[in-house]
């Protein structure tokens, strides 16, 4: 339908910026009670990947940090308080790295090719490497998604595949600290007990 109306209207031709194609679309081809609900579908649909991008990375906070190693007697209380300042951070986060990025291919590209890259190299180390271990994963995809956040603060203009391999290099650094400072450790505490 919209490219057969094209032909017809030539004015609809040219748009100069891709990201107002679909507001054009729903301006000038969607009839006016469908707009109002096709709006509040995709508003609704924005918002249901938010709060549930919010709530898991709260339950992350929550049950696998802050209960399991920073205090395992906490009250529900306790929890309650915990997960609601860790929404409100999470949510300040976001709301500060949205005013940095001018469009959806620049947060697509820092996702896939800086925190992507973060995990890819842990990912790909388990299968090929015996010797490496739960700790070196661990570290390198701390390192890996640290160095992906850093880049996108400190370098924001960067290519994306200097990202790529600034994240990619600092996950490989963490992946063989682990690995070996695991195994160190590990034979050093045997050797002595």
């Amino acid at each position: 339908m919209l490219g057969i109306s094209s032909r017809f209207k030539p004015e609809f031709n040219v748009i100069a910026d891709p990201e107002l194609v679909l507001p054009t679309v729903i301006k000038y081809y969607i009839p006016t009670g469908i707009k109002g609900l096709l709006i509040a579908g995709l508003m609704a649909a924005a918002m249901s990947t938010f709060d549930s991008t919010v709530n898991a990375g709260a339950a992350y906070w929550v049950k696998d940090i802050y209960q399991t190693y920073l205090k395992p007697n906490s009250t529900e209380k306790e929890l309650m308080l915990q997960s609601r300042l860790s929404s409100l951070v999470i949510v300040a986060i976001a709301l500060l790295f949205s005013l940095t990025i001018s469009n959806i291919n620049e947060i697509w590209g820092w996702i896939t090719m800086g925190i992507g890259a973060g995990m890819f190299i842990p990912q790909v180390i388990r299968w090929y490497w015996w010797r490496f271990n739960g700790y070196g994963f661990a570290i390198g995809t701390v390192f890996g998604m640290v160095s992906a956040i850093m880049t996108k603060i400190f370098a924001s203009n960067i290519a994306e595949y200097n990202s790529f391999l600034i994240a990619s290099g600092c996950s490989l650094i963490g992946c063989l600290l682990g690995t070996f400072l695991r195994n160190l450790l590990k034979n050093s505490i045997s050797e002595f007990l």
